[in-house]
């Protein structure tokens, strides 16, 4: 008989056997809608909607390391050979993580993760997920010792990723021609999910002086790589504080009414203007202005409506 494989091997097995790279997620969900039609005379609600396959190496490699962290965790609490068997444990291992001080955004990966390796709705675990408050998010917003350290040694492309706000794996291909010759936008952005946008450059001056400092031309990158160490939720946060103060400063010059936009599960109070999200969000390249909220903004009075 073969060697009994651990509960790690099992976990990685399960989720990478879901992932089918290639597959638009448009395509997969209207997939999902049709059969789910067909086989209850309905269009399913968005909670129905369950996709069951990984579409992406970013989320395949996020998943892996969720699903195999939880098998660890299982090895050492409870006396299972196999991960199916493991399927009992999911909320107590969430709550152990909750305990832990884990951010809500991690505990609804790690949850989406396990529930995608056994193919349920992650609702079937019984884990009440706690409620996400805005002000409580922690990522990008605090200064560690290793950023201050980065600016020392990359304060050139860091200003640049502040003033064009790409994402790490957005930024590394742009190549010079890709930028207008006025360098307020960049073009043929290749993003999630192989969306293609443009973007507006904050500060074209300091792009512009970035490339002939560099003397780059046609055919070179903008940049060889951005290093690991580079903050880039930071940079993209810094994108989208500064392009909402700059939209909404605008507005208010023009004497233009601001289009109020109300949270749900914020719980402050506060209103932000929903046009000028949807034009930070769709430069972030994201779909929904909640995001630029909750992840991107500060939580002071300059951000919100007047």
């Amino acid at each position: 008989m073969g060697k009994k494989k651990n509960l790690g091997w099992q976990a990685q097995r399960m989720i990478t056997s879901k992932f089918t790279p290639g597959i638009k997620r448009h395509d997969e969900k209207r997939r999902v809608k049709e059969e789910f039609f067909k086989e209850h005379g309905r269009m399913p609600s968005a909670t129905e909607i369950i996709v069951p396959n990984i579409l992406s190496y970013g989320t395949k490699d996020t998943y892996v390391k969720e699903v195999k962290a939880y098998a660890r965790w299982v090895e050492k609490i409870h006396p299972v050979k196999f991960m199916d068997q493991a399927k009992g444990y999911v909320a107590e291992y969430l709550q152990s993580l909750q305990a832990r001080g884990l951010a809500v955004d991690s505990l609804r990966t790690a949850r989406s993760a396990i529930a995608k390796m056994y193919s349920i709705p992650s609702r079937e675990f019984g884990f009440k997920m706690p409620k996400h408050y805005p002000d409580q998010a922690t990522k990008g917003r605090k200064v560690l010792e290793k950023d201050e350290w980065m600016e020392r040694l990359h304060g050139d492309k860091i200003h640049v990723m502040e003033s064009i706000g790409l994402r790490r794996h957005e930024a590394v291909p742009i190549r010079v021609e890709q930028i207008t010759a006025d360098y307020k936008h960049i073009e043929g952005i290749i993003g999630k999910g192989g969306r293609v946008r443009y973007i507006n450059v904050l500060n074209p001056e300091l792009l512009k002086k970035y490339v002939e400092s560099k003397s780059l031309k046609e055919g070179d990158k903008l940049f060889n790589r951005v290093e690991k160490g580079i903050n880039v939720h930071r940079t993209r946060r810094s994108y989208a504080e500064t392009m909402y103060l700059k939209l909404l400063e605008d507005k208010y010059e023009k004497g233009e009414k601001t289009s109020e936009y109300y949270l749900k599960r914020d719980g402050s109070g506060r209103k932000y203007d929903k046009e000028m999200l949807r034009i930070v969000s769709q430069n972030l390249g994201h779909n929904r202005e909640r995001v630029v909220v909750e992840s991107y903004l500060s939580f002071n009075a300059g951000f919100a409506c007047k």
